[in-house]
């Protein structure tokens, strides 16, 4: 991993850990769930991608209560 996608797996991961507490739950999404709202592609893939934004926002949306 480089720098910025240290970091944004942290503020990610951190963001995520608002809405799901177990730690190990938010690790496993970030590394492997399909995010059919964002392409299909993972958190991972997407922060891989330089696209930490999108996953960003998403999580706000969730937070919002726009989506599940």
């Amino acid at each position: 991993m480089n720098p910025l996608t240290d970091v944004s797996f942290v503020y990610i991961s951190r963001l995520a850990s608002i809405i799901e507490s177990d730690p190990f739950r938010v690790e496993e999404w970030y590394r492997s769930a399909c995010i059919r709202e964002l392409g299909g592609m993972t958190a991972k893939e997407l922060v891989k991608q330089g696209k930490a934004g999108l996953v960003i926002k998403f999580l706000y949306s969730i937070r919002r209560g726009e989506r599940d």
